[in-house]
């Protein structure tokens, strides 16, 4: 019985440990190493979502900063794999609800269509829209 239980468990650690969802993939150098805060990263993450295919973008966490809403990110693609912190400096009817809840029971949302836009000034990302919010 202690044999069959070891195995068991065995077998088990063996599935999850194999199996790696999470594995993040980039075909840019730049968003696997660089600072997702740094203009050089923002520049790249921009050409690589133009660039990619089936880019996906999911809400993972909200916070204010002076007041102004921003939204971080996870963003998805075709060798794509990468972070964001979006300000919501005009808000629409669609994302109204999501910072009305700042952030609670959106996480992990997806942003159907999210457009966002790099300030060349503050060098921060920019929300300009999002077509759909869908869980």
């Amino acid at each position: 019985m202690k044999i069959v239980k070891l195995v068991l468990v065995t077998a088990i650690l063996a599935a999850v440990t194999s199996c790696n969802k999470d594995e993040c993939i980039n075909a840019n150098p730049m968003l696997s190493s660089g600072k997702p805060d740094t203009e050089t990263y923002k520049k790249e993450l921009l050409k690589e979502i133009k660039a990619a295919e089936n880019v996906s973008i999911t809400l993972s966490g909200y916070q204010e900063e002076n007041g102004v809403p921003q939204l971080s990110v996870d963003i998805y693609g075709d060798k794509l794999c990468a972070k964001a912190v979006i300000a919501v400096t005009k808000p629409d009817n669609i994302i109204a609800d999501v910072i009305a809840n700042k952030g609670k029971g959106y996480e992990h949302t997806l942003l159907e269509n999210l457009n966002f836009s790099l300030d060349p000034i503050s060098n921060d990302f920019i929300y300009d829209g999002v077509d759909e919010i869908l869980d």
